[in-house]
């Protein structure tokens, strides 16, 4: 399983674990922090700095011998994409908060279990 397969799964079972109210407030704080991720002029000039770091780290890392450096240019390289990924992670945790809100409210969407069509199998 790779990374995105598994923190999909997570999510999927993290979101199952929430009620109806619990989903309802997660897509209202999810749209908050997306509007004020997209409004502030901050977060502009902040993706701006972290590629520039990210672009040095790049672009310097075949000159760095020494181990404990090299292994601290790749964990700020990932520390920066995790802060460059949260308006993605946002958006997506909206998405899949909506999406597991409107399944929970149309039931006729929902795929009936076996038990429901037992006795129709045909030999």
């Amino acid at each position: 399983m790779d990374n995105n397969a598994y923190f999909e799964q997570q999510r999927a079972q993290y979101f199952q674990t929430l009620s109806d109210d619990d989903l309802v407030l997660k897509i209202s704080e999810c749209h908050q922090i997306i509007g004020d991720i997209k409004a502030t002029p901050a977060w502009k000039a902040l993706t701006k700095d972290i590629l520039e770091k990210e672009r040095f780290i790049d672009n310097n890392w075949h000159l760095v011998s020494d181990e404990k450096i090299l292994n601290n240019m790749r964990v700020k390289k990932n520390a920066l994409r995790v802060v460059l990924d949260l308006k993605k992670e946002y958006e997506a945790e909206l998405e899949y908060a909506v999406q597991q809100l409107e399944t929970r409210k149309n039931t006729s969407t929902s795929i009936p279990k076996d038990y429901d069509v037992e006795g129709n199998v045909e030999e």
